[in-house]
């Protein structure tokens, strides 16, 4: 019998009677039986499916080794929970030492624990085309805990490629230190530490032909965007691999952006390199949409309640 994964402070026994919500569509399947499923494309996707890999996934770079076992849906809704907490006081009960660790790893896990919104931005990755070369060689920037290196992985196994390369770049050492055990473990990717804004960081792609490149982390919230790590990734990106970028896509494919100093919007997109206009230079560039598979995808719709998936 498999070895059930728990939090640390507990041992298996009392992590099956943990108290704690354990949401509904979640089940006890190993994340790496969810993730050999999924890879067929004969099997449909659903928001449950979606939002069960997102879950085990984060459960899994919290517990190392988790991706291999069944985990109580309990023990991950109180993980989830606590997440959902972790910038506040702790409860009396609470375990010192994973509050410590979920309030260190929050902006890499900001994806994973959001199961609903993960599911809504992976179902969205899933739409992306896959050119029918053999090969797909994908990069995430800025990929936190690694969650789109591995939707970039189930999207080409989905799509039938035989030889699959998905990188992920993250500026924190620990936390792609993390990330890459746990995308190496499950044969999907790595993570490595290095900054998507330094253009000898895309040395990783070896001049070759990239499939597809996803940035979610810098796009994905309505703060402005950062010079360096947005203007400046891109920059990088577009100087160290124009060439290989030829028939490339971009998740998302373009953002429309809004200026409070000029009052406007403006599109940014691989036309015009991800980069602003002169006349915006210096201003505050806020995300309100997203442009996927062609059509606008207002940034409200990432986030819960929307309405995504209610099958």
């Amino acid at each position: 019998m498999s070895k059930v994964a728990a939090p640390c402070h507990l041992n298996n026994e009392e992590a099956a009677g943990l108290i704690g919500p354990a949401p509904r569509w979640l089940d006890q399947a190993p994340l790496v039986d969810d993730l050999r499923i999924l890879g067929d494309p004969m099997v449909p996707l659903s928001a449950q499916s979606l939002m069960n890999v997102a879950a085990k996934y984060f459960f899994a770079f919290v517990h190392p080794g988790a991706q291999s076992n069944p985990v109580p849906p309990s023990a991950i809704g109180a993980l989830l929970g606590m997440f959902a907490r972790c910038r506040s006081l702790n409860e009396p009960d609470d375990d010192i030492e994973i509050m410590n660790m979920l309030r260190r790893f929050a902006p890499a896990l900001s994806l994973a624990g959001e199961p609903e919104t993960a599911a809504r931005m992976l179902r969205a990755l899933f739409g992306q085309r896959v050119a029918e070369t053999g090969r797909f060689l994908g990069l995430d920037l800025y990929s936190g805990a690694g969650l789109l290196v591995l939707g970039q992985y189930l999207l080409a196994r989905r799509a039938g490629v035989e030889s699959i390369e998905v990188w992920g770049m993250e500026e924190d050492a620990e936390v792609a230190d993390r990330a890459g055990a746990l995308l190496r473990s499950l044969g999907a990717g790595n993570v490595v530490h290095a900054s998507p804004a330094t253009a000898s960081s895309y040395a990783l792609a070896g001049g070759r032909n990239i499939a597809l490149v996803s940035a979610a982390d810098t796009t994905g919230t309505c703060a402005a965007l950062c010079d360096e790590r947005f203007f400046g990734a891109y920059a990088a990106l577009f100087e160290a691999c124009g060439p290989a970028l030829g028939r490339a896509e971009f998740f998302p494919e373009g953002l429309i952006v809004y200026s409070r100093e000029t009052n406007a919007s403006l599109i940014l997109s691989r036309e015009n390199g991800f980069q602003r206009p002169a006349e915006f230079e210096g201003a505050a560039l806020h995300p309100q949409a997203w442009i996927v598979s062609g059509e606008i995808l207002p940034l409200h719709r990432l986030s819960r309640g929307s309405g995504f998936g209610k099958n």
